[in-house]
């Protein structure tokens, strides 16, 4: 995109100031070795003129941009104010060619150095005239990624804020030229010059030669810096790299109190008398947010720990450094089969999770110096299902009428209103120049790689969820064992490298759209790891990491330790060798326990079942820690995958027809031979995945993380209160017990009572249950309703329920009259006692209150008629 308004006259393209006639008649100095001589110079000139003739015979040079490879179907001519699109034509074969540029309608410029067209950032090229290479002409290059292209915008330099300016205050001639590149300029005593790059893609090292001085020097012009002075001819010359907005200025000067004051600026070991301004220091043990909707309940569950934060303000510089201890961000939802959503995987547990540091100079006040930015982050992983995403969308949709209230008077104000569609045309505006804003400068920029673990789970209550209540259509069905089959991914590797610049100098907007877009490219290239994470396909790239891990430490922790001692090569070889058997069987358990699991997922959604997948995905929550547990939760799957499959056969038409009537009984019925044929098969499926998740999970690689604490609970009519963390685990363990069977209830009480027992009370009934659920029992022991209570007693041992009539506690005993809850300390058994008389009180008085309702409705209804008819 061309934004040169129109073809700008000669004189006002130049940039330089040259220098007068009678100057270059005068017989020029003596200067270094390493510029050409004026003979050979003459001659590199006219062979210049003999390629810059060949091109020009191959475009019509007006504003023209030009691929390296030579053709004439290689130039592109953009008019002023005009704008084309561009297809590189070799990126396929050479993705590092380089683009050149040319300005003007006759063969006078010269075509410019070459840059690559896809690097993200601002850069000026500059053109020079064939009949005096000291006029020339400087466009700014601006190329920025939106969307799917890639904008190279061509500007006009302001004469004002140009790329570099070099300043000679000295009554000596200079003569200066870019490394790798053979054009040499002159700038005679008491002159400045506007300058940018020949060759913009090569490093910014400018060669100069002082007259009388027989040694060429080297200036980077990346580097805000002070030279060391220079003895030429008797005069000590001084030399210093400063800025002034988006201008970088390289000045020789005879004052050495410019220098001075330079060299105090940009040198931390020349400052004197430097005062601490304001100096804090804050310390917390850890911060907490909470993410709740509107149903209400809580989403997300973020923890920060270990927050250490010091700031000081000096009379030179701005220092800050950050350390984040920990950080956690816990799924809330009840049913879940990933409780942690993201957390940190740190070798050194007393290593922080992020730390960040930062020294920002006070040295110039015309743009953002920082001496040092630095940010490192850990390792992640992050868990995901889509029932969270879900939820978090309906969340920020709800949001949506809150959002739009607090932007209503900005909109209200606003000429238009964009609106997406779901096609539209290829859009040419370019994004605004960067060069508006201010001006930033690194002497290094850190930001360290980024590595991260993803997982994610499709389920039934996500996207292909068809909402409470609501039948699946028939197409949905195969759609959702499709997806649960291939739509989960485990552990996918993204890498994201480092990026390091030093002594980058552009605006924030320039800057921001560079590191943006290497995190960008860096992601896209990482794609693939998330197809060889596939559970369908056995997560191959998981296995190949496992295996190269325990080859690398079988080799180097021996080599490690045989160069301190024999004795810690013998350690260091257990150790290689240790690490190499389990890495193996760990890769080699995971990925046929991923096969099969992802296998028996997928056919067990075929059976049409709700409650049967349910259950599965209850069971699918809790892993097994080691192959005994493994094997025996095996066994459950794979008897219950037969017992469901052949007793569905019956129960299922009957379930059905007590539900809908002859239509449930069709329903149930197609479910039941469905199911006779698909549910035995998940079952020996689910056996092998348990078996194989014990014996990969007994190699104890992967640590199982737990949340920081218990989902929120919500006062009576969902009001937000205080959190209360015993309460919120009382809710946590009603929303598990007996597989979720009395969630609907009100929670009122719960406590331990004896090892491994709690007795929990609700608005209708008291139930007995264990803390941690086993893998082959129930979790509940017992319960009874408040109806069937009569009288209790508080006993040493506990309390006493006299029930009546007699209750059937467990299936293999006979009804009980008298039911004893035992408890260890009798100040709970008190506490228990008293809580559970007052809930049998306001049960009896919420029934007799609904009994009295019911009468007094009755009674009308029985009256109104006699009414109407008086």
């Amino acid at each position: 995109i061309n934004r040169d308004a129109s073809n700008k006259q000669k004189d006002e393209a130049q940039h330089h100031e040259n220098p007068s006639s009678a100057e270059k008649k005068e017989k020029k100095p003596a200067f270094g070795g390493l510029f050409q001589s004026k003979k050979d110079k003459e001659k590199e000139k006219e062979k210049e003129k003999e390629r810059a003739g060949m091109v020009h015979e191959r475009s019509s040079s007006v504003n023209s941009l030009s691929g390296s490879k030579g053709g004439p179907e290689d130039v592109l001519t953009i008019m002023p104010g005009d704008s084309q699109p561009y297809h590189y034509q070799y990126f396929k074969t050479n993705k590092k060619k380089k683009m050149k540029a040319q300005r003007g309608t006759d063969e006078n410029w010269t075509w410019s150095g070459g840059f690559v067209i896809d690097a993200v950032g601002e850069f000026s090229i500059k053109m020079r005239q064939q009949s005096n290479s000291q006029e020339v002409y400087i466009a700014r290059v601006e190329i920025s990624d939106t969307s799917a292209s890639t904008f190279v915008v061509f500007r006009d330099e302001d004469p004002a804020m140009p790329p570099f300016e070099i300043q000679n205050d000295t009554p000596l001639q200079l003569r200066f030229k870019q490394k790798l590149s053979k054009q040499v300029d002159t700038l005679p005593s008491k002159k400045h010059v506007h300058y940018s790059l020949d060759e913009p893609s090569k490093p910014p090292l400018l060669l100069v030669d002082i007259e009388g001085d027989k040694e060429t020097r080297p200036f980077n012009l990346n580097k805000i810096k002070t030279h060391k002075p220079l003895k030429v001819g008797g005069q000590t010359i001084y030399s210093f790299l400063w800025v002034n907005g988006p201008t970088r200025i390289l000045c020789f000067t005879l004052d050495k109190s410019r220098y001075q004051r330079r060299l105090t600026m940009v040198d931390e070991d020349k400052r004197e008398g430097e005062v601490v301004l304001f100096k804090m220091s804050i310390s917390l043990s850890g911060v907490g947010l909470s993410i709740v909707d509107d149903q209400p309940q809580e989403l997300l569950y973020l923890s920060v720990t270990g927050i250490e934060l010091q700031t000081s303000n000096t009379t030179h510089d701005d220092t800050i450094e950050c350390k984040l201890g920990d950080l956690q961000i816990d799924n809330q939802m009840y049913s879940t089969e990933f409780p942690v959503l993201l957390h940190s995987v740190k070798k050194d547990p007393n290593q922080p999770f992020m730390h960040v540091s930062m020294i920002k100079s006070r040295a110039d006040k015309t743009i953002d110096y920082y001496q040092y930015f630095s940010v490192l982050i850990q390792e992640m992983s992050c868990n995901v299902e889509d029932a969270l995403l879900t939820s978090v969308m309906r969340l920020y949709q709800n949001l949506g009428p809150a959002i739009a209230k607090l932007t209503a008077a900005d909109v209200a104000n606003a000429d238009a209103v964009a609106v997406d569609l779901p096609y539209t045309t290829l859009d040419l505006t370019p994004p605004p120049s960067g060069t508006t804003g201010r001006m930033v400068y690194f002497k290094l920029l850190v930001l360290n790689p980024i590595k991260l673990n993803i997982t994610f789970s499709l389920t039934q209550d996500g996207f292909l969820s068809s909402g409470p209540g609501k039948a699946k259509p028939p197409y949905v069905v195969p759609l959702e064992a499709i997806g649960v089959t291939v739509a989960k991914l485990d552990n996918a590797p993204i890498r994201l490298n480092a990026l390091m610049l030093e002594h980058p100098f552009a605006s924030w907007t320039s800057l921001t759209n560079k590191i943006t877009q290497h995190y960008t490219r860096q992601a896209l290239a990482e794609v693939y790891k998330l197809l060889g994470s596939a559970d369908m396909l056995g997560n191959p790239v998981g296995l190949f990491n496992n295996l190269g891990t325990g080859v690398v430490d079988f080799f180097f922790e021996p080599a490690q330790g045989i160069v301190k001692s024999p004795q810690e090569f013998g350690k260091g070889l257990a150790k290689g060798t240790s690490s190499l058997v389990r890495n193996t069987f760990y890769g080699t358990f995971n990925t046929v326990s991923k096969i099969t699991g992802t296998l028996g997922k997928g056919i067990a959604t075929l059976s049409l079942d709700d409650s049967y997948l349910a259950e599965r995905h209850n069971a699918e929550r809790k892993k097994p820690k080691h192959i005994g547990e493994g094997l025996v939760m095996g066994a459950q799957s794979l008897g219950k995958g037969l017992f469901d499959g052949v007793t569905g056969i019956v129960r299922k038409p009957v379930e059905g027809a007590m539900k809908d009537g002859i239509e449930g009984f069709g329903k149930g019925l197609a479910q039941g031979l469905i199911g006779v044929a698909v549910k035995p098969v998940a079952g020996v499926l689910d056996f092998t995945t348990r078996t194989t998740e014990g014996i990969r999970n007994t190699t104890q690689l992967q640590q199982t993380r737990y949340r920081v604490r218990p989902p929120r609970s919500f006062a009576a009519g969902g009001a937000l209160k205080e959190y209360a963390r015993e309460e919120s685990e009382g809710h946590m363990l009603l929303q598990q017990v007996n597989k979720g069977k009395y969630s609907r209830e009100t929670y009122v009480f719960h406590k331990l009572v004896v090892k491994g027992h709690v007795t929990l009370l609700t608005n209708k009934r008291v139930l007995s249950a264990r803390s941690k659920e086993s893998i082959i029992f129930n979790s509940m022991d017992w319960q009874v309703k408040y109806m069937y209570i009569k009288s209790m007693d508080l006993a040493k041992e506990g309390i006493i329920l006299h029930l009546d009539p007699p209750q059937v506690v467990n299936v293999l005993e006979p009804p009980k009259k008298i039911l004893p809850i035992k408890i260890d300390d009798e100040g709970i058994a008190m506490q228990i006692f008293t809580k559970l008389a007052a809930c049998i009180k306001l049960w009896k008085k919420e029934g007799e209150a609904a009994l009295a309702k019911a009468n007094t409705g009755s009674s009308l209804a029985i009256q109104g008629p006699s009414s109407h008819k008086k």
